[in-house]
């Protein structure tokens, strides 16, 4: 698996195992095998550790005393993933409780989540209050079924997608490869992007206005066509595909504009919306943690 992640492209690994009622989490014996691995392996790839925790009451104590050992990288980032059965209301308070202590929880694969798929609605409020959200990059490509494909193809144009992780647990079915993902996102962001975009009049020679169906000018006023119009697509925010939290090494891929287009009877510079945005951040950052008292 090592050397076909080296094969992709891949510089750094997380390996995750599950930390749960079924399989216990032994920090010890999963530091020994990384630093063997990666003596093995040398500079060619970068091995960290995590885990993927459920927020069973056993883990959460074992939390509440040594927190780093579940992280990854030993670092604030924790994976947590819930099961499919049930996810009380409870949980809310639970991952509020965790930011409060000073870590940063990631949802894992909440598209392959029969209940967050039928109730985005908690996704999303765990988002706004601070959390992250991570999907497989199976499911981008359809390997865990067309439902799944389509709520990360939607969560990510929703900006509800911070992370894309390859959940390798094979060389066949589940590899430790990132590339087609990345291809398969890139290209859908390249097919939004030629789909929203906005007209700005640079030219007040022509008073021909486009048409919504086509984009394209009539016929009466295409002699000034090239200098009145040109084709802009600001990004408003972004994915990132997580590889590992050791060194921050992140791939960025802008995303299209939600913005609407303004009206050609409208100056884009004196429209009191434009004059509202230029002054307001592109993108806010997401809400810090704040530490335990």
């Amino acid at each position: 698996m090592a050397e076909s992640a080296i094969a992709d492209g891949i510089t750094h690994v997380v390996a995750t195992p599950h930390a749960s009622s079924e399989h216990a989490f032994d920090f010890a014996r999963v530091r020994a095998a990384r630093d063997d691995l990666q003596s093995r392996l040398g500079d060619r790839l970068q091995l960290a550790t995590g885990c993927d925790f459920h927020l069973n009451p056993e883990n959460v104590t074992a939390l509440r005393k040594s927190p780093m050992q579940f992280c990854i990288n030993q670092k604030d980032y924790l994976l947590v993933e819930f099961n499919e059965f049930s996810i009380p209301p409870a949980m809310d308070q639970m991952l509020h409780q965790l930011q409060l202590a000073g870590l940063r929880p990631v949802v894992t694969h909440p598209e392959r989540n029969g209940i967050l798929r039928a109730q985005p609605v908690r996704l999303a409020r765990w988002v706004r209050v601070g959390c992250y959200a991570q999907v497989t990059a199976g499911s981008l490509l359809g390997v865990f079924g067309p439902g799944a494909k389509s709520d990360s193809v939607s969560w990510i144009a929703q900006g509800l997608v911070h992370f894309v992780s390859s959940d390798a647990h094979n060389l066949k079915s589940r590899p430790l490869v990132l590339s087609p993902a990345f291809d398969f996102v890139r290209a859908q962001l390249e097919k939004k992007r030629h789909k929203r975009f906005s007209w700005r009049i640079h030219s007040q020679r022509s008073k021909a206005k486009c048409c919504r169906m086509c984009r394209k000018l009539p016929m009466s006023g295409r002699k000034n066509a090239a200098s009145a119009f040109s084709f802009s697509s600001p990004s408003t925010s972004r994915l990132r595909a997580l590889l590992c939290s050791q060194e921050c090494e992140v791939r960025e891929i802008p995303f299209h504009s939600k913005e609407p287009r303004p009206s050609p009877s409208t100056s884009p510079e004196s429209s009191p919306q434009n004059q509202r945005r230029e002054s307001a951040p592109v993108q806010q950052e997401l809400p810090q943690p704040r530490e335990a008292p």
